[in-house]
């Protein structure tokens, strides 16, 4: 349930305990979604790290594979980023409509 909460440090600005609270509220609300998109993100990354290590260190496809793994890991943040913040308006949809 802590895989969430780094996000609202740098997203939101919140302290640490107030983002491991936040983390763990969207986790919970949204359990297999957050776990689909951890192990989605998880196989990606690694999977194609695999992919990116096949050439040898001195082969020329070393830098490609470089920046292959940047871009891949830029994107992946990226989408991690994106999933906190439309999980988070979601959690907050739900509470609103809960208290109503």
């Amino acid at each position: 349930p802590l895989v969430l909460s780094p996000f609202g440090i740098f997203v939101n600005q919140d302290s640490m305990w107030k983002s491991v609270m936040n983390g763990a509220r969207i986790t919970r609300f949204t359990m297999f979604t957050t776990f689909l998109f951890v192990v989605v993100v998880v196989v990606l990354g690694q999977g194609l790290d695999m992919l990116w290590n096949i050439p040898g260190d001195a082969s020329w496809f070393s830098l490609i594979g470089i920046l292959g793994h940047a871009f891949v890991v830029a994107g992946l943040v990226a989408a991690t980023l994106i999933y906190y913040r439309d999980a988070g308006e979601y959690v907050q949809q739900r509470l609103q409509q809960i208290k109503t």
